[in-house]
């Protein structure tokens, strides 16, 4: 199924075009304190971004005929949910858009209870260190956000020069101020606990330098979101997640060996890469 670019770009507008009646309806209906972490809150997450690939990986077409590539897979996604069940997850604090209902202090592993949680839901957004995602698997499954356009592709998916034309994402109430956000279009539950709603960053400067660490590192207190995804973008972003998962396992179809090389191609960037 096809879906366009930019759910709220119609005419190839932004969101800073769209009237001032329809932001402000978004933000009466969405920025309100409910006690819990909604549907469609960019929240913030200690994950790292290779852990979505390993995910990826694992369920792809033609992957399992490798045993030992497959075990890799199988034991480095065992390993990140034991860290996380010892509350010493793997990566760092990452936004992410969240696609399931949390509460907060949830963690998916064990409740306060001792009954067992469900993962929270996430699409997992990176900066991958300022530079244009590399490898297939990032290529593949990677929309950027707004004022992030996107990149175009050539025939063999390596990034190229920047395009408008791009499928991307918008934040509400406003768009996100960091340039090099990406989305990874894949959707999973994550073993890490939601640590809060992504925080605005100030925009205080100080001798020329951006003193917004505590916005790189941490996360809001309170439930109530400073970005999130309308419903109509929730919706989108479920389709594209869909119809990337579609093309990338026909992609492994076609090719027997794809999966495996994307694997060995993924561990070698995992290495030589710092933003993993």
């Amino acid at each position: 199924m096809s879906s366009p670019p930019c759910p709220r770009c119609p005419d190839k507008t932004v969101a800073s075009d769209l009237p001032g009646a329809a932001k402000r309806a978004d933000k009466a209906s969405a920025a309100t304190d409910r006690g819990f972490y909604d549907s469609g809150y960019i929240c913030c997450i200690h994950e790292s971004l290779s852990t979505v690939v390993q995910h990826i990986l694992k369920d792809s077409p033609g992957i399992k005929d490798d045993p030992i590539i497959y075990k890799q897979i199988v034991d480095q996604l065992n390993f990140v949910k034991e860290r996380s069940r010892r509350k010493q997850p793997v990566g760092k604090p990452r936004p992410c858009v969240l696609l399931s209902i949390v509460y907060p202090n949830q963690h998916p592993l064990s409740g306060a209870d001792g009954v067992s949680r469900q993962p929270p839901q996430i699409c997992i957004m990176g900066t991958f260190g300022g530079t244009p995602p590399q490898g297939r698997v990032y290529s593949h499954f990677c929309i950027p956000v707004y004022p992030n356009c996107g990149l175009q592709h050539t025939e063999d998916d390596a990034p190229s020069t920047p395009s408008s034309d791009h499928a991307h994402i918008h934040a509400c109430p406003r768009d996100m101020r960091n340039e090099k956000q990406w989305l990874i279009a894949f959707l999973y539950r994550s073993q890490s606990a939601i640590l809060g709603t992504w925080k605005r960053p100030r925009s205080d400067f100080k001798r020329g330098r951006h003193i917004a660490a505590a916005h790189r590192m941490s996360a809001s207190s309170a439930t109530a979101p400073q970005y999130w995804l309308d419903e109509e973008t929730q919706g989108w972003l479920r389709l594209q997640c869909r119809n990337k998962l579609d093309e990338w396992s026909a992609k492994c179809h076609a090719n027997p060996d794809f999966a495996q090389a994307c694997a060995l191609e993924h561990l070698v960037s995992f290495l030589m890469l710092p933003y993993n």
